[in-house]
């Protein structure tokens, strides 16, 4: 048994709002870690949780409030902030999808 006042953390795992939905594509991708934009949408929604999860997106995403969420979703700051962020990470695919196209090893080429 648990000593009184042992601290324990709740993963509430909420529903992000049709509008959010790709905060969970952001937080997936390790390219949060160098785009202050991304990692600043998670510290608006909630700057003590971010904290406290050690700016961790998708422990962050495990345990915000959906009443946030749903109220970033209805905040067109927030939206316009979310809307730049991931233009930059769909070009940031894209242009990583076109990297890795042009630059194939060939048979000849030496690697180590």
């Amino acid at each position: 048994m648990q000593a009184p006042g042992t601290p324990y953390s709740l993963e509430v795992n909420p529903n992000l709002p049709e509008r959010l939905a790709r905060l969970e594509e952001l937080a997936g991708n390790l390219r949060y870690s160098w785009d202050r934009p991304t990692r600043e949408l998670f510290e608006r929604l909630h700057p003590s949780l971010w904290n406290a999860v050690g700016h961790n997106p998708k422990a962050f995403l495990r345990r915000v409030d959906e009443r946030r969420l749903v109220h970033a979703a209805d905040d067109p700051v927030f939206r316009s902030s979310f809307e730049r962020a991931l233009l930059a990470y769909d070009a940031y695919l894209d242009t990583s999808a076109r990297s890795e196209e042009t630059q194939r090893f060939l048979g000849d080429d030496l690697i180590a």
